[in-house]
């Protein structure tokens, strides 16, 4: 992450975003009427909300993948 402010923020909230995930994924599922493949809802909003919510759900991941790889350099000295 290239903006030490959203890093930081990030940090702080990693362990919320697969929770925010959800919340997005649901509240587009009730907007566009549980993803209808045919309606105008989902094709000018769900697609955004579902890239959205997973793109929460990359994050989620990455700074859980970061945090195991820091706290595994910190134990483990031939990882170094």
């Amino acid at each position: 992450m290239r903006l030490p402010s959203w890093k930081a923020r990030l940090e702080r909230s990693a362990r919320h975003l697969p929770w925010a995930a959800l919340a997005v994924l649901v509240s587009g599922a009730l907007l566009t009427h549980d993803y209808a493949r045919g309606g105008w809802q989902t094709q000018t909003f769900g697609m955004t909300i579902l890239a959205a919510a997973f793109t929460l759900l990359l994050l989620a991941r990455w700074e859980s993948m970061r945090a195991v790889r820091t706290g595994c350099r910190e134990r483990c000295p031939s990882l170094r």
